[in-house]
């Protein structure tokens, strides 16, 4: 087995590369829920914020039936917060990893 940083199969999209991909996407989706809830909350006592986009699997967002909610809101901020945490420890220890193969190879 090969200490390739493209994953045992050697193909882009598996190991390291996977890893650092997908943490980038849920970072990515985690600041969009910090978005949508900071606009939902900029909205209190207006009317209704229209937030388009995609849904956030990765991000849990509370879902209530009439209007905003600012436990709600607040709970959504600290889950999108916790996620941004965990995407950065991942990007992080990908990069360790990877210096890590490189100085082992070089």
């Amino acid at each position: 087995m090969s200490l390739s940083p493209l994953g045992p199969s050697g193909l882009p999209g598996s190991g390291l590369s996977g890893a650092s991909l997908s943490a980038l996407g849920g970072a990515r989706r985690a600041e969009q829920s910090v978005a949508q809830t900071a606009q939902n909350i900029a909205s209190y006592g207006a009317t209704q914020a229209v937030v388009t986009g995609d849904a956030l699997p990765e991000v849990p967002v509370v879902a209530l039936d009439g209007g905003s909610d600012p436990v709600a809101d607040q709970v959504n901020l600290m889950l999108a917060q916790r996620a941004y945490e965990a995407n950065l420890a991942v990007l992080k220890t990908t990069d360790e990893m990877s210096r890590t193969t490189i100085d082992r190879l070089g």
